[in-house]
């Protein structure tokens, strides 16, 4: 789907990503000056949407915000309204896929989490692939376990995850799978993909996220406008990496974060300052005042 370039002043939904575009790495809410712009483009007759990979329950301290009318979660898999947590939309990955995505990967040591309605499960091992990732500048990452865990609130922590998915009944709507270099993630990403049973957003360099097939953060938002009439060439999305990538296309203006990977930066339609600097909120002052 591609819709036309938002032309309005104030757009018909005002679309953002959480981690590394409207929130700092330690923190668990929104820049306070971004939480003024985007209040007051709601004030002014914005629908707001949290466009995120996020759990529902790590999403608490920003739909605590009386003005965030809509949450698209774990990129795209579950919609709800933010005020009552009703569901819009909904789509799982079915049982067996997600066990057949642990078998594809399995001879390439991944570190493996899965998130359902419930919560964040996560092998430790995933956790130490993060860490070796390193900073976007190239530098090493100056975090440890122990920090990562304190960023993820409420995950719990389990031995295998294909042995939780075996024995539990609950729903998987996202697939975390970490890897030990770069080219190991590409060659998983490979044969998922050649599965074609599955989207797949690459996070990082290390990282790949997986949800079911058509769903991502560009159908979450076609879902959203369509059930509640929303014009999505009114619309404006904010991100910085691969779970972004899909917004393209589907909202009239999609923006990239300063701090963006290059490779959002090339299918985002502008480019704003960096987080560092609250660069959505300068978006928004200068164009809504």
């Amino acid at each position: 789907m591609s819709v036309a370039k938002m032309s309005s002043q104030v757009p018909s939904l005002v679309a953002f990503d959480l981690d590394g575009t409207t929130i700092e790495f330690g923190s668990q809410d929104l820049q306070a000056r971004v939480q003024a712009a985007i209040e007051h483009a709601h004030d002014l007759g914005a629908q707001t949407a949290v466009v995120s990979g996020r759990p529902l329950h790590m999403l608490r301290p920003v739909q605590a915000h009386p003005w965030v009318d809509w949450l698209i979660t774990m990129n795209g898999s579950l919609i709800l309204r933010s005020c009552d947590e009703m569901v819009l939309y909904g789509k799982a990955i079915p049982r067996a896929d997600v066990l057949a995505s642990f078998d594809a990967v399995a001879d390439l040591d991944p570190g493996l989490g899965v998130i359902t309605r419930q919560g964040l499960f996560q092998e430790r091992r995933m956790l130490n692939y993060m860490i070796q990732e390193p900073a976007p500048d190239g530098s090493p990452q100056a975090v440890d376990v122990d920090s990562i865990l304190e960023h993820f609130p409420g995950a719990t922590r389990v031995d295998s995850a294909p042995a939780y998915v075996a024995s539990s009944a609950e729903e998987v709507y996202k697939i975390q799978m970490s890897f030990p270099s770069p080219e190991v993630r590409d060659l998983a990403h490979a044969r998922l993909a050649a599965m074609a049973r599955y989207e797949i957003a690459d996070m990082g360099i290390m990282e790949v996220e997986v949800t079911a097939v058509g769903v991502n953060k560009g159908t979450g938002l076609d879902q959203l406008c369509a059930l509640v009439g929303i014009v999505a060439a009114s619309a404006v999305a904010f991100g910085d990496s691969g779970n972004d990538m899909e917004m393209a296309g589907h909202v009239g203006t999609l923006v990239a974060v300063g701090n963006a990977t290059p490779a959002f930066k090339a299918v985002a339609d502008e480019i704003c300052p960096p987080i560092s600097e609250q660069g959505v909120a300068q978006w928004l002052e200068a164009r809504l005042g």
